[in-house]
């Protein structure tokens, strides 16, 4: 709370965990429940994905069935089925900004469902569609919405394929998700970039070359 601000709120745009860790402490404070039950039960469990999509402080994973990410700072063990993300780790596996653990299924089923309540088709189980549209518009002088990230002009990590109105997300370990609502197209690509290194060189390159591949043969796309 003490942290100052960059700038004046609504004039500009800055990457940040800080809002997302506060919004998760507002929404426990408001509801009264944890983050990781107040997911499951209004989210997750409406949506049919808890279990392949959850905070594995009430479903601890067995690690013979989750990807390592890398080795422990702390220690020799390698981190399975434990957060990555050091300040989540420091609030207990559950924070606003990081701890979701999930398989491609599970991920490329809710993006379904984010398409379907986007389009009209389907309900959401907390809020409006047009809830959802407002978090869906770009921000101010920037290429992000709440919570999302849209195609950049240059180097998007989307590729050069995905519609203007495409909205995707970014998670550090090396998972993402990019959809094109104009084609409903949901991409989905788990990697485990932190393995052996925090340089973010490969997996730059690596997210536009798979997601222009699978676009090219899905769509019969040819660069122009």
């Amino acid at each position: 709370m003490d942290e100052k601000l960059c700038f004046s709120p609504g004039t500009d745009t800055t990457y940040s965990d800080l809002g997302f860790i506060l919004l998760g402490f507002l929404i426990e404070d408001i509801t009264g429940k944890s983050l990781d039950i107040f997911w499951k039960e209004n989210i997750a469990v409406p949506l049919g994905l808890d279990k392949e999509l959850f905070f594995p402080k009430m479903n601890p994973i067995d690690p013979e069935v989750c990807v390592a990410t890398r080795n422990c700072k702390e220690g020799d063990n390698l981190l399975t089925g434990v957060v990555h993300d050091h300040n989540c780790k420091a609030m207990g596996g559950v924070g606003g900004h990081a701890g979701l653990f999930g398989t491609a299924p599970a991920v490329v089923s809710f993006c379904e469902h984010i398409v379907e309540q986007f389009k009209g088709r389907e309900k959401d189980p907390l809020y409006s569609p047009f809830l959802l549209i407002k978090l869906l518009e770009r921000q101010v002088g920037s290429d992000w919405t709440f919570g999302f990230d849209t195609p950049a002009k240059n180097n998007s990590s989307s590729g050069i394929y995905f519609t203007k109105g495409s909205r995707g997300h970014l998670g550090f370990t090396g998972t993402s998700f990019w959809i094109d609502f104009d084609r409903n197209i949901v991409i989905v690509v788990l990697t485990n970039r932190v393995h052996l290194s925090s340089d973010l060189k490969g997996i730059r390159k690596f997210r536009p070359l798979i997601h222009d591949t699978i676009m090219k043969e899905l769509c019969g796309l040819r660069e122009v």
